[in-house]
């Protein structure tokens, strides 16, 4: 999964604290609360770029929520939050199959 990081500002958004890519994303339960594990962890992502006003660049998004591969099929609601900089993406749609390999 991916989501999207766009500059709406007027003016050009450097990383001056060395802000990094990192973006985890959590299933929410069914009072929209995010399904999150005891600990996060953390690896060593690229720092972000300085982007221009109106760029997007595209931010892998790696999912938090433990034993989603056990959750059963269905529509989940799923946050994500770019770690450094605090900024939550609005919930989107997360859609599990029962998709099988023979």
């Amino acid at each position: 999964m991916a989501i999207d990081l766009v500059n709406a500002a007027d003016t050009r958004w450097v990383n001056g604290a060395g802000d990094h890519t990192t973006v985890h994303g959590w299933v929410l339960d069914e009072n929209g609360e995010p399904i999150r594990p005891g600990i996060l962890l953390f690896s060593h992502a690229p720092s972000l770029p300085d982007i221009e006003p109106g760029d997007r660049m595209s931010l892998r998004v790696n999912i938090a929520t433990r034993d989603i591969e056990d959750f059963p099929p269905g529509r989940y609601a799923l946050a994500a939050e770019l770690c450094d900089l605090g900024l939550a993406a609005p919930p989107g749609t997360l859609i599990l199959s029962d998709y099988r390999l023979s």
